[in-house]
């Protein structure tokens, strides 16, 4: 929310009535909304939740309540912890994502198909403390042919049927196989 916090400060008072009015469409979501991604390894639980406190009451102040974010988002923490599960879950989130794991993990994920589970963040809270989590097949990179990067070399999406480089189906198959492999 920082970044988007310095964006928005910028903004002149058309684009931010653009957005509030994406937020409240439903066709704009936060993700995680706090301040910053917390490290999750080392850090105390007090800081987790004043820095997502902060987080929400910007979006809140701004937005009001359809600004909520549903789905905790980590991805590049060093190490992860149940407690963080358990607060995302307290928080009202649906769902985390994140995506550096350990690669014996990672391998023992991916040749079980567990890269999907419900977290279950504390002993003690049950349900009200687990979460569904997944982690992120690819962690940094696009499926395969998605990658349209400035340093990649993958085909575009070329929507316009009447030249000879239409792709469109081509293109909505291979998303549908990617997505499939994930």
């Amino acid at each position: 929310m920082a970044f988007f916090w310095r964006w928005w400060n910028e903004q002149s008072d058309d684009v931010r009535e653009t957005v509030k009015e994406l937020v409240n469409d439903g066709r704009l979501e936060f993700i995680s909304g706090g301040w910053c991604m917390n490290d999750e390894g080392i850090t105390h639980y007090n800081s987790i939740i004043d820095q997502h406190s902060l987080g929400a009451e910007f979006l809140r102040d701004q937005f009001g309540e359809c600004a909520r974010p549903k789905i905790g988002w980590q991805i590049d923490p060093f190490g992860h912890s149940r407690e963080v599960a358990s607060l995302f879950a307290q928080m009202g989130f649906d769902g985390l994502f994140f995506g550096r794991v350990d690669y014996q993990d990672y391998q023992h994920r991916t040749m079980t198909k567990t890269m999907e589970m419900v977290w279950k963040g504390s002993a003690n809270l049950n349900r009200e403390s687990w979460l569904f989590t997944g982690v992120l097949p690819r962690v940094y990179e696009p499926p395969d042919s998605f990658c349209f990067d400035q340093f990649c070399n993958d085909q575009p999406v070329m929507d316009d049927s009447s030249l000879h480089d239409y792709n469109v189906p081509e293109r909505v198959q291979a998303f549908i196989n990617a997505a499939h492999d994930q």
